[in-house]
Parts: C-alpha cells; sequence; structure tokens
C-alpha cells in the first residue's frame, strides 16, 4: 500500500505548483539547531537544517504539519500551502516559518 501512496503523491507533485516553506530552527537555548530534521511526514518530504538552522521544504497545495527535530527537542507547526485556484496567489510562492524546539516532556 506505501508503494500506491508514493506513485500518487509524486503525480500530485508532478502536476501542481509547490509552495516552499523556509525558516530558522532554533534550540531551547535560542541558538542555531544545526542539523535539525525538518519535515511534512504525511508526504514523506525531509530536509535537514543547515548550521545556522536554516530550512527549505517545497510542498503541493493541502493542509500539513511542519515538524523539526534534534534529539529530544521538537517543534511543531500546522502549514498550508494554497493552489492558486483556490486564493493561493501567484507562483513561486514562499512563506516563513520559524521553528522553535522545546524538550519534551
Amino acid at each position: 500500500m506505501a508503494i500506491v501512496r508514493c506513485e500518487v503523491m509524486l503525480d500530485m507533485c508532478i502536476e501542481t505548483e509547490l509552495t516552499t516553506f523556509k525558516g530558522t530552527v532554533t534550540r531551547p537555548d535560542g541558538k542555531p539547531a544545526a542539523e535539525a530534521r525538518v519535515a511534512v511526514e504525511d508526504l514523506f518530504l525531509e530536509t535537514t537544517a543547515d548550521k545556522k538552522g536554516r530550512y527549505e521544504l517545497s510542498v503541493p497545495p493541502g493542509e500539513w504539519e511542519l515538524l523539526a527535530t534534534l534529539g529530544d527537542a521538537a517543534a511543531a507547526a500546522p502549514i498550508e500551502a494554497r493552489h492558486p485556484d483556490t486564493g493561493g496567489g501567484g507562483y513561486p510562492q514562499e512563506k516563513t516559518v520559524d521553528l522553535h524546539l522545546a524538550l519534551g516532556k
């Protein structure tokens, strides 16, 4: 079943315009979270923050959760990428989402 989902997601990504989310991931102490993992797990998309904590990830239209993790610290934020036919504006689209990691409880 996972293979079918990957094929469907690939078709969706090819046929639609993507929105690029970018920002900075910071550790609980406020310093950049170098090497933090940033992902939209429902889409099997992920990237790694650079040494300044910066990341960039492009996603297809929809409502998703952006998740950043580094060791035991995590942060999540809801994101929405809109298609231009539903009021998303023109392309290319870029949105900034900064994530501040917190230690799990």
